[in-house]
């Protein structure tokens, strides 16, 4: 991958590779990812030292996972990728297998990092790959054009914003290392960078005002309801139902309850919209002190108790951010549409 490669450009002006690693270095997104790069490296270093390895079948399972999902069925398919990339199949299966084994890790990744630690060269070089195997290289890729977008959209409007913001000073070392480019170069690119953040901190303001976020919420009242329950769960399906039979019929309350079964409740918060779709109609039709479940969630048995039942309105903070950010997200895309000519290929 070359720095100066075009990614995508907006109103004539290009964005390359290096912008992008540049606005996710600014972001702390870079920081982010070479953690888990590093912990990734311990964890397979960590494996080699105590003769530990995946189970059978797991790593070619996640490669057939990931070739799917890229639609990468044929070996010409997947080679032309690698080659696009710059990688090479051990590249790909070596991030795989740091993937599967940092999933796995059972000791404390900060002290694996400790245990094992590796250069800065090869923490931006492992940080790269993992970025362009997994979603992040494309996030990254599209936040900056995003705020590209809105940069430019702003500067053909009526008023002008005005001249950017020196860049906050930030470590440049990831992007030396990667291309081994200097700091004046890398300084220079920031500084061009420097004003997205500001542009689409104004692009928000100019989009968020009371009326339409209100508009907004108002669209969404029945998927923002939000329920507030109480909620234990339950190894198998016997124990929930047993519980459930003392709620329901002994009219015992969730304090009795979870002593007998030894299950400490919690509180939990959401909205419809996040509840599975096969569950919504229960909630939706539940009163405040009716009792849902059992539900089957992964290896628990779940029961909710609804305490409360809260339409959506513009003075909830949560459901405010939820409108604002739906509000910005649908003006972005409309502008990323309209304006970036997108060259990135998966």
């Amino acid at each position: 991958m070359q720095a100066d490669a075009l990614v995508f450009s907006v109103d004539g002006e290009r964005y390359c590779w290096r912008d992008v690693i540049l606005s996710a270095v600014q972001r702390s997104d870079w920081q982010a990812a070479e953690r888990r790069a590093r912990q990734g490296a311990a964890c397979a270093r960590h494996a080699e030292a105590s003769g530990s390895t995946l189970p059978p079948g797991v790593l070619e399972a996640a490669g057939r996972e990931f070739r799917y999902a890229h639609d990468l069925v044929t070996a010409s398919s997947m080679e032309e990728w690698l080659q696009r990339h710059e990688l090479s199949i051990q590249d790909w299966t070596a991030c795989l297998r740091r993937n599967l084994l940092r999933a796995r890790a059972t000791e404390n990744l900060e002290r694996l990092i400790q245990r094992y630690p590796i250069s800065d060269d090869e923490a931006a070089r492992l940080t790269l790959i993992d970025a362009v195997c997994s979603s992040d290289l494309s996030l990254w890729a599209r936040s900056l054009a995003e705020r590209a977008a809105a940069h430019a959209y702003l500067e053909a409007g009526p008023t002008r914003m005005d001249d950017p913001p020196a860049a906050e000073p930030f470590d440049l070392t990831p992007l030396t290392l990667l291309w081994g480019e200097d700091s004046a170069t890398l300084g220079a690119a920031a500084q061009r960078l420097g004003g997205l953040e500001e542009s689409l901190k104004g692009f928000r303001a100019m989009l968020l005002t009371e009326r339409a976020v209100q508009d907004y919420i108002s669209t969404r009242q029945l998927d923002w309801v939000r329920f507030d329950c109480r909620v234990m769960s339950f190894p198998n399906a016997g124990m929930a139902a047993e519980a459930a039979l003392l709620l329901r019929e002994d009219g015992e309350g969730f304090t009795s309850v979870y002593q007998v079964a030894h299950a400490e409740p919690r509180a939990a918060q959401f909205f419809l919209d996040q509840i599975e779709d096969s569950m919504r109609d229960h909630f939706l039709g539940s009163r405040p002190g009716d009792l849902i479940g059992p539900v089957h969630v992964d290896d628990e048995f779940i029961l909710y108790q609804v305490e409360e039942k809260v339409l959506p309105t513009i003075r909830d903070q949560d459901v405010r951010r939820r409108a604002e950010d739906g509000l910005v997200s649908s003006a972005l895309d409309q502008q990323f549409e309209r304006l970036v000519d997108w060259r990135v290929v998966k």
